[in-house]
């Protein structure tokens, strides 16, 4: 029987906003020797949900939809990586935006124990990267890999994505305030960099840009 190399079944949360294709992958990995699907969620881009389920079930890999709100998505990952770090990820993701492939491989939260995978991928693909994430391994078809390297590199600091990723999720400067434990004017100062940098006419403008650039 496969297993995650220890003799242990992977035990896979799915976090798939839409019905259909959530549906078909717990059909397909619920098929697989060795892997077990202990729970789905609809909610990718509400963290608190995401969290909780992970807490409640266990699972060794998270399978997640980085598609529908992309910057709330990511705020998702990076909580599952910062808060439950010894839950793997498998991030399915399209080609674009560029800037959201760069930040998966560069932040220090979605290092090791990592796949992300093109959601043109096939049945299998899917199936070794979650075994594989499992193992603890990082992985990056192609089509991803190629996407970042002939990417243009975003001007923006990581905080300065944070910033603007809650910004495009509808987060208010209080909001963000709390939810990166920073104070009031150091949030204006990194949002007046960020439009700054984006040459921008205010911060719905550099939202805006920096989502068409792929720098979110």
């Amino acid at each position: 029987m496969a297993d995650n190399g220890n003799g242990a079944t992977v035990r896979v949360l799915v976090a798939v906003g839409l019905g259909l294709l959530r549906q078909a992958l717990v059909v397909l990995l619920t098929g697989q020797d060795g892997i077990e699907v202990v729970a789905e969620v609809a909610e990718v881009d509400d963290t608190a949900a995401v969290l909780r389920l992970a807490r409640l079930r266990s699972p060794d890999v998270v399978v997640i939809d980085l598609h529908q709100s992309p910057a709330r998505e990511l705020v998702t990952v990076e909580q599952l990586r910062a808060q439950l770090p010894r839950i793997s990820i498998v991030a399915m993701v399209r080609s674009h935006p560029e800037g959201l492939l760069r930040t998966l491989l560069s932040a220090e939260t979605t290092r090791p124990a990592l796949a992300v995978i093109d959601k043109d991928c096939s049945a299998t693909q899917l199936v070794d990267a979650v075994r594989a994430a499992a193992r603890g391994e990082l992985v990056f078809d192609t089509s991803v890999a190629l996407a970042v390297l002939v990417s243009e590199p975003s001007p923006l600091t990581g905080r300065e994505q944070e910033v603007l990723r809650l910004v495009a999720a509808g987060a208010s400067n209080r909001e963000i305030s709390t939810r990166l434990r920073l104070a009031p004017g150091t949030v204006r100062n990194y949002l007046s960099g960020v439009i700054t940098k984006t040459r921008a006419r205010n911060r719905v403008d550099a939202v805006r840009i920096a989502q068409e650039s792929g720098w979110l």
